[in-house]
């Protein structure tokens, strides 16, 4: 189901979901905000938004 919506979605959209994942992805396995904000290298409050 996910690539039938990734098909309507334009490539940033995509790259976006995809950081937006990631990053949900380090926060349940035990990083903290800042950690993932030197390893993602984006801004602190951009991934808090993402979880």
């Amino acid at each position: 189901m996910e690539d039938n919506l990734q098909r309507f979605m334009n490539p940033r959209e995509v790259i976006f979901e995809e950081m937006k994942r990631e990053c949900l992805k380090m926060y349940v396995n035990g990083l903290g905000f800042q950690a993932i904000e030197r390893v993602k290298n984006v801004h602190l409050l951009m991934s808090f938004n993402h979880i």
